[in-house]
């Protein structure tokens, strides 16, 4: 016997009520400073969703702080911070972080820790 159309169609719509419950972030891509958005459970799938080593969750923060998290498969979190300039500015400047940081892992740079404070 086979099966009806709703049970074909069952997985699908479940698929469907699944992504329209999930919650939706917005994900920036370091080299290019575009911005997705994604709906996801979770911001390690909507990063893995975009399938770009540079994309990356963005949290500001209550003093201007600007925390970059990025890398699905081994979170690292970079906490920028600008004393002047726009959110722009600031945003563009985390980005660049994150785009630097990756640029070093690649050469197989060793890890330095810097404090991501300075101008944008």
């Amino acid at each position: 016997m086979s099966p009806t159309t709703d049970q074909r169609l069952a997985p699908a719509f479940g698929r469907l009520r699944a992504k329209r419950s999930a919650p939706v972030f917005t994900v920036h891509l370091a080299r290019s400073d575009e911005c997705q958005q994604v709906a996801a459970q979770d911001w390690r799938s909507a990063l893995k969703a975009t399938g770009r080593t540079d994309a990356c969750w963005l949290e500001p923060q209550a003093d201007g702080a600007i925390d970059a998290t990025f890398d699905p498969d081994a979170p690292t979190m970079i906490t920028t911070r600008c004393r002047q300039g726009t959110a722009a500015d600031h945003l563009a400047f985390a980005l660049a972080c994150v785009a630097n940081q990756l640029d070093a892992e690649a050469i197989g740079a060793p890890c330095t820790v810097t404090t991501g404070e300075g101008e944008a």
